[in-house]
């Protein structure tokens, strides 16, 4: 079956007969909505800078037929959309299965990645986490190959760097979570610096992690979880000492957005408990079978819903983030999770539908 880019092209033929992700999600109104500068008008030149937006998915869990829907829908949005972004969990469950489904999909290279804790589990069996791969193995599968592609500024050999924007105001951040001792230390050390520069040159900093942040609270909204496992106390969080940094950014007069965020295998929208004025978009899977687990989401192969990703807009105009949802909309609850905003100054929910 041929699919179409949003005015009527054909520009792919899809692997899986009947699962035309365009189709099924059309976002064309919303999204130009979410990115028309707040004070543009007729006959007005645009004084404010666009918005941002960014295609958010996150453990896909080696699931290559998801993963080439979603950048077949990448790819017919790619006009209004800046990039694709993974926050972890490649591989199916462990470094060992490696990421051939990857490789396989034309336009996957292109797309950034933060590591999660399954893409450096040494062990062969059962759930070491403190048997972690090297940050040079984890450099080598999932940097190395690609991230000349990525137009960010980063060093040989470490597996975080940054992206600017530089016409729209956003420096977006891309740190692991799953260092350990040295580099750990060096990262932390590489995140303050690269949080001070991004302050001195105006840029607002969203960060990318695979590990939501520790010390949370839930906000209550589409976006989250209800009751599902986990929903309450969320795992695997990331540690104080980020969050710190940001803080020491946001004291010293940096404007600081938001963390996006997956590996809970839900959709969770949260507050930092010690410093209220961090905010954390947590996605579900893009793996249906890891996501009907754990999450109150409903997911079924062959419809729209068996499809989850976000655009996220970073519009520092009006200090909004504008959350778009593509694929399963839809809990348990009959609660909708088409859209969200909220204003990143002050923690309002604007839009919640």
């Amino acid at each position: 079956m041929a699919t179409y880019d949003i005015e009527g092209n054909v520009i792919a033929q899809m692997n899986n007969e009947g699962k035309n992700i365009i189709t099924r999600n059309d976002i064309t109104e919303e999204l130009n909505q979410a990115l028309r500068p707040i004070n543009i008008a007729i006959r007005q030149w645009q004084t404010e800078p666009e918005p941002v937006a960014l295609m958010h998915f996150s453990d896909i869990h080696g699931d290559g037929d998801a993963l080439a829907r979603l950048v077949t829908f990448y790819d017919a949005y790619s006009d209004k959309l800046d990039d694709m972004l993974c926050t972890g969990d490649i591989v199916q469950y462990r470094f060992s299965d490696g990421i051939a489904f990857w490789d396989a999909v034309d336009g996957a290279e292109n797309i950034l990645i933060s590591i999660g804790n399954h893409d450096t589990l040494g062990a062969t069996s059962g759930w070491d986490w403190s048997n972690v791969k090297s940050q040079a193995d984890q450099y080598t599968r999932y940097m190395a190959p690609y991230i000349s592609n990525w137009g960010c500024t980063y060093e040989s050999g470490k597996t975080y760097y940054y992206k600017d924007y530089i016409e729209k105001n956003v420096r977006l951040v891309v740190i692991n979570c799953m260092l350990l001792d040295a580099d750990k230390t060096a990262q932390l050390s590489w995140l303050a610096s690269t949080l001070e520069s991004a302050r001195d040159a105006g840029l607002s900093v969203v960060i990318a992690v695979h590990y939501h942040m520790g010390d949370s609270v839930k906000v209550q909204c589409g976006f989250s979880n209800i009751d599902m496992r986990n929903s309450e106390t969320p795992f695997g969080g990331l540690e104080s000492e980020y969050m710190d940094a940001v803080q020491t950014f946001i004291n010293a007069g940096g404007e600081f957005v938001c963390y996006l965020a997956g590996h809970l295998h839900y959709d969770i929208f949260s507050v930092n408990a010690t410093y209220p004025t961090q905010y954390c978009i947590g996605i579900d899977a893009a793996s249906v079978d890891q996501s009907n687990y754990y999450s109150d989401t409903q997911r079924t192969l062959g419809t729209k819903s068996e499809d989850l990703a976000n655009v996220v807009v970073i519009d520092t105009s009006s200090k909004a983030v504008k959350v778009i949802r593509i694929g399963a909309d839809t809990d348990h609850y009959l609660r909708s999770k088409k859209c969200m905003t909220f204003k990143y100054d002050t923690g309002t929910i604007l839009c919640d539908r």
